[in-house]
């Protein structure tokens, strides 16, 4: 019976030493705070370890070294949670910076339509100036044939005063003419060295924007390779906290039922469910609260499904047509919904608890490639570590319906997000709570867990 009950609890366990569902807050607000906490953190984890090695073996202290162990996980549990904020800090400017990129972008595409829009206009001008210069010389030449007459010699060859008359009118006329084709020319030309001067100034300040969209670019790669090295941390951790584990697990082997290290393993374990479960009605009750405030509507639709498209704010208003978040024909149920035996108490007796959820796996070769996809479009509300379930996504599809995705491998959207539905949210794993890799896949209605079975269908 002690055996069953200490195999029981070694899987068990695993879910109190990371089952913290978002580690402690982190309300740090700058890049020092964060530094200086993480620094205090570290220290704190090599003292714990330090106590931890001096407890170690000694049967008297079970209690003692139990409670140092779950201890230091948490810290190291706070540690994710720092990274992962520097992350977030990352993403959002990246974020920025992407769309500064776009709007310098679109700036230097409305220059080079300038540009060209003004390229146009030179090339009409130069038609014209050269059509008036050919007509100029045409007068010129004709005039030069016609050679000069004076007003004496037109009035000695006019048959009369009206001849002669009609003919000065006629040469002034055409001297008008001349004269006015002339200040058109000039006119003309002035436009042209206009449009040349709006030309070198636009190519000037295309050249600028295009300065400054490469050092938003050489920004992005920097920020870039900030988000690859706070990553590596991130996942380094979450190794050290498996490796954490997997000696919680030895030790537990070896603890008794009755003693006392068990019942803080026990109590650990209530406290850590607890508030895990908090914390994600805390991320609905905010998502709701935010769907509220944006002026979109909550009233469900009919339970046959409808459409799923996108609204203004990103909200789904369909309660069915959910599909099944491990899309390959080899997917099969591992673990599914209801209550099961998780340890045993001090008197002898399993308490249980709600698998409330459905662990999707594949068979054949490994599934550290298989990517999951959303059950249904709707926003990403979270997309973190939360320890028992590791790396997380949660998304809300409207009218009270969010669905969980826990234990992957990594993630590959982020908080905020809108998703559709059939896309990659995150790569199949076995972070948190997990010994074997799968999807651990929740339906909530109005923050209460719902069969998964209800919905989808697993092939």
């Amino acid at each position: 019976m002690k055996n069953k009950a200490v195999k029981i609890l070694s899987a068990v366990l695993i879910f109190v030493f990371i089952f913290a569902v978002y580690a402690p807050s982190v309300f740090a607000t700058t890049q020092s705070d964060l530094e200086s906490k993480n620094e205090q953190l570290e220290k704190q984890i090599a003292e714990k370890q330090s106590k931890l090695a001096s407890l170690k073996g000694d049967i008297s202290k079970q209690k003692d070294y139990v409670s140092t162990l779950y201890s230091q996980i948490d810290d190291m549990n706070e540690q994710i949670a720092i990274v992962q904020e520097r992350i977030d800090a990352i993403n959002s400017d990246i974020s920025t910076i992407n769309g500064k990129i776009d709007s310098k972008q679109a700036e230097i595409d409305e220059k080079q339509e300038k540009i060209d829009e003004i390229t146009d206009e030179i090339k009409v001008q130069e038609e014209e100036i050269k059509a008036t210069i050919e007509l100029l010389c045409e007068r010129l030449r004709a005039v030069y044939m016609a050679g000069n007459a004076s007003t004496l010699e037109m009035l000695l060859s006019c048959d009369n005063i009206a001849s002669f008359l009609t003919t000065s009118e006629m040469l002034k006329r055409v001297a008008d003419h001349d004269d006015a084709l002339v200040k058109e020319l000039n006119k003309i030309i002035d436009q042209l060295n206009e449009s040349k001067q709006k030309l070198e100034e636009t190519k000037q300040k295309l050249v600028e924007a295009k300065n400054e969209l490469d050092e938003e670019k050489q920004a992005l790669e920097s920020k870039r390779g900030e988000q690859e090295s706070e990553k590596a941390v991130y996942t380094s951790q979450q190794q050290e906290i498996s490796r954490k584990m997997q000696e919680a697990q030895k030790i537990v082997n070896s603890l008794d039922q009755q003693s006392e290290a068990y019942q803080v393993a026990i109590k650990n374990y209530e406290a850590e469910m607890a508030a895990n479960e908090a914390k994600i009605q805390e991320i609905i009750r905010q998502a709701a609260a935010q769907r509220s405030s944006s002026g979109s509507s909550g009233s469900s639709s009919s339970s046959s499904g409808g459409s799923s498209a996108k609204t203004d704010n990103n909200t789904v208003k369909s309660s069915g047509n959910f599909i099944c978040p491990v899309p390959y024909s080899s997917a099969y149920v591992s673990s599914g919904w209801g209550y099961r035996a998780s340890f045993m108490t001090a008197s002898g007796q399993y308490s249980s608890s709600n698998h409330g959820g459905t662990d999707i796996t594949c068979s054949g070769a490994s599934n550290y490639d298989k990517k999951i996809v959303a059950s249904k479009a709707g926003t990403v509300i979270a997309a973190t570590w939360m320890n028992g379930y590791g790396n997380c996504v949660m998304i809300d599809h409207g009218d009270g319906y969010v669905t969980l995705y826990g234990h992957n491998n990594s993630i590959l959207v982020s908080t905020g997000q809108y998703v559709n539905q059939g896309q990659a949210i995150a790569i199949m794993g076995m972070t948190g709570n997990a010994t074997g890799p799968h999807c651990h896949f929740e339906i909530r209605v109005n923050g209460t867990k719902v069969n998964p079975m209800n919905y989808i269908t697993v092939p």
